[in-house]
């Protein structure tokens, strides 16, 4: 069924994911962590328009020297909701658990997130609020400092 209730992110953001999705924002519980340690995420996407193609989110988190130290690629919601079931003016809460690795060294980790057609490889075209691309097609959205 359907949300058509706007959600309330701690974190909003405005990027528009190719011309039919929208990140509204995000929720970070933790902004520490330690090496082993699951880290929540959860992504607000909004419909804007429906599509044919079945997008799949990646979470990438970035570690000090900007190398992947944690991943998770699905379809939204755990592979419940393709995005292919979208609808116009839809509110989706996405929820990523990210487990930091037990060698992760101490620092400052970024998450970038962004969509993906699996049978191309090809990125979504990520822009800010102005329509600005952003770098990668792949959105910065929270830090999270981990110490040994």
């Amino acid at each position: 069924e359907p949300d058509y209730e706007q959600p309330s992110p701690a974190h909003p953001r405005n990027v528009t994911m190719g011309e039919s999705i929208r990140l509204q924002g995000y929720d970070l519980p933790s902004v520490a962590a330690t090496p082993g340690e699951t880290i929540d995420l959860t992504l607000y996407w909004e419909c804007l328009a429906p599509t044919e193609t079945n997008y799949t989110v990646f979470v990438h988190l970035l570690g000090p020297d900007s190398e992947i130290y944690g991943q998770q690629d699905s379809v939204p919601c755990g592979g419940r909701l393709p995005t292919t079931h979208w609808v116009a003016g839809e509110f989706i809460a996405d929820e990523y658990h990210i487990p930091m690795p037990q060698d992760a060294p101490s620092g400052t980790y970024t998450f970038a997130i962004g969509m993906y057609d699996l049978q191309t490889g090809i990125r979504l075209t990520a822009a800010d609020a102005s329509g600005a691309p952003l770098a990668n097609n792949a959105v910065p959205v929270g830090q999270v400092t981990v110490h040994e």
